[in-house]
């Protein structure tokens, strides 16, 4: 497979990219509506500074204490705790946080023990379908951007030679950053995956909808592993690169707005 030229022009600043660092969790998860779930106050006392870095969560996915891991990647990740579901305006209990904390943990334990060996053989579809919206291990209030990070600390908690093939992050900033970078390494396959139109209303002036959701996740991740092999790098230094940061404040040299550049440039491959 073609690398993206992307990558290849800048292999130097992925090589030397700092690890990525994200600010102290946000106070909505400190928040009363939180306070009487038991694991957000082993979560408190786990990190009491409220600062969740990737290897503190590897080796948390490495201990006995799964749900707890489990929950402080999902927090890690920012997930939505104060945005309602729409027609349920003011009931925070419908927020993400709240059904993913209501979701059995039992349930959330075995959905993790289940994707694991699915890993090692290198087939990201089925773990995707089982917790994808009708799929029997769906957990409430997670979806594919959420899910897919348990599946990343997951993985890299095993063994290089239990889970060869590491799965990735696949939110909307690195489904953009796919989308650019398969359209530098295969411009004719664009249109069997992707859609695209405009956002209204999101931090991305536009959206890449995969029409295969786990077929495209199955070919995110090894698309990446092959490239970021072919580079001599991990693959989930890769994904932490074409991640990015935030656009605020502008930063020049910031993928973010590289990549989304190339998605524009890839508009008139597949419309």
């Amino acid at each position: 497979m073609c690398i993206p030229e992307y990558l290849e022009r800048n292999i130097e600043r992925i090589l030397t990219k700092e690890e990525q660092n994200l600010p102290a969790w946000v106070s909505t998860y400190d928040g009363a509506l939180y306070a009487d779930f038991e694991v957000m106050k082993r979560l408190k006392n786990h990190f009491p500074k409220k600062v969740i870095s990737r290897q503190a969560l590897i080796n948390l996915y490495r201990s006995d204490d799964k749900y707890l891991a489990f929950v402080a990647s999902m927090v890690w990740g920012f997930i939505n705790g104060s945005r309602p579901l729409p027609g349920h305006k003011g009931d925070k209990r419908t927020t993400n946080l709240y059904r993913m904390l209501s979701h059995p943990a039992e349930e959330v334990e075995k959905a993790m023990r289940v994707v694991v060996p699915y890993f090692q053989k290198g087939d990201f579809m089925t773990p995707y379908t089982l917790l994808d919206n009708d799929g029997p291990f769906k957990i409430q209030g997670v979806g594919p951007a959420y899910f897919t990070k348990m599946f990343f600390f997951a993985g890299q908690a095993a063994s290089d030679k239990a889970v060869p093939i590491k799965p990735l992050i696949f939110d909307n900033w690195t489904t953009n950053a796919f989308f650019a970078l398969y359209g530098q390494s295969n411009p004719d396959g664009l249109k069997e995956w992707f859609t695209f139109s405009k956002n209204k209303s999101s931090s991305l002036p536009f959206s890449t909808n995969p029409k295969k959701g786990k077929e495209l996740y199955q070919l995110y991740v090894t698309s990446m592993n092959c490239w970021a092999e072919s580079l001599g790098i991990r693959a989930d230094k890769l994904e932490e690169f074409v991640f990015g940061y935030s656009k605020k404040p502008v930063r020049e040299n910031n993928p973010r707005l590289k990549l989304e550049k190339i998605t524009q440039d890839n508009l008139s491959l597949i419309q």
